[in-house]
């Protein structure tokens, strides 16, 4: 019967060390696979960085060509009604003066369409190159998924 003990023994010291060798291997592995998915992750969160700066820069180019037109629209509106008052001033009768008035009111409508319809356009070009990297992006993460 002493014979069969130092057998298991034996036996069961070969399996503890093939256990610890196995368990050795999974941990490694597990440590390798964790590390690459964190690799993944913190790519996929430098990507996302990376589109929201291009998208907050192309937002900011939109606003400042916006600012600068409302500016110079401000700007040349003033001057149009300095223009007009001194005309009104000088106007010699009632017909005149409101002939002046029509005609620049007439104008100025026109003027303030055709602008608005100017600021429109800045802000649809600004709107869509602005979003187009998010676009991007989120077809990039739903294909990732996907496959």
């Amino acid at each position: 019967m002493a014979g069969k003990t130092k057998t298991t023994a034996k036996n069961t010291g070969a399996q503890s060390a093939s256990t610890d060798q196995f368990d050795a291997d999974v941990l490694t592995n597990g440590f390798e696979q964790a590390f690459s998915k964190y690799g993944d992750v913190a790519a996929f969160g430098k990507e996302n960085y990376q589109t929201f700066l291009e998208f907050g820069n192309a937002a900011k180019s939109g606003l400042e060509v916006l600012q600068g037109e409302a500016l110079a629209f401000s700007k040349k509106a003033l001057e149009d009604s300095a223009s007009v008052a001194e005309a009104s001033i000088q106007a010699r009768t009632i017909q005149e003066l409101v002939e002046i008035q029509s005609d620049f009111a007439k104008t100025a409508f026109e003027t303030y369409v055709g602008q608005m319809n100017k600021l429109a356009g800045i802000i649809s070009e600004t709107s869509r190159e602005a979003f187009e990297p998010l676009n991007n992006r989120m077809t990039d993460v739903l294909n990732k998924v996907q496959a």
